[in-house]
């Protein structure tokens, strides 16, 4: 005897169990609900610059580019954030800066 379980669940052993839709880790989202499978965290794809690590989840595959909303991310220690425009974790100087700049 084949069934079908409501929406918001999928098939599991002989019943149906309630997909999960708590939230995922920095780094990954939350996938889709299947038939006979519960949704998974699923790593981020969206780009993030190289030096950086993602501080959130984000809000699915290949979604957005560098620096957009669709994955929060911060540079990573000895690293700084350079510019919106090129979106790059740069290294920090070794030299200190002068006085009134940085």
């Amino acid at each position: 005897c084949t069934y079908k379980c409501n929406s918001g669940y999928y098939r599991s052993g002989a019943g149906c169990a309630a997909c999960t839709t708590s939230r995922c880790s920095a780094g990954y989202y939350r996938g889709p609900c299947g038939v006979a499978a519960d949704a998974p965290c699923l790593a981020c794809t969206s780009p993030k610059p190289l030096n950086a690590s993602y501080t959130d989840r984000c809000t699915g595959s290949s979604l957005g580019t560098f620096c957009s909303l669709s994955a929060s991310f911060v540079c990573n220690a000895g690293f700084f954030y350079t510019a919106s425009t090129t979106c790059r974790c740069d290294p920090c100087p070794t030299t200190p800066c002068a006085a009134g700049s940085f």
